[in-house]
């Protein structure tokens, strides 16, 4: 599922889609997933992760983005 996420991710931003994509970063360690802001397809294919231990709720970050610019923002939500 990863994989699938991160190539829609960087396909989006490739053709302009989308400015930004919202998800989950690894961390030190494998529990340690936190919510993250991407903006090119380098950032997503190193640190973009999804499994068991993407649980925040990312919705809060959309409103934080939006407040910034009119961009159109992929989100990943669980």
């Amino acid at each position: 599922m990863q994989k699938v996420m991160k190539e829609k991710a960087i396909q989006l931003l490739a053709d302009g889609t989308v400015k930004k994509v919202i998800g989950w970063e690894k961390g030190e360690f494998a529990y340690d997933i936190t919510p993250a802001v991407f903006t090119s397809a380098e950032e997503i294919e190193k640190n973009f992760v999804y499994d068991d231990f993407c649980g925040a709720n990312l919705s809060k970050y959309v409103m934080k983005e939006q407040k910034k610019s009119d961009d159109k923002i992929l989100v990943f939500l669980k």
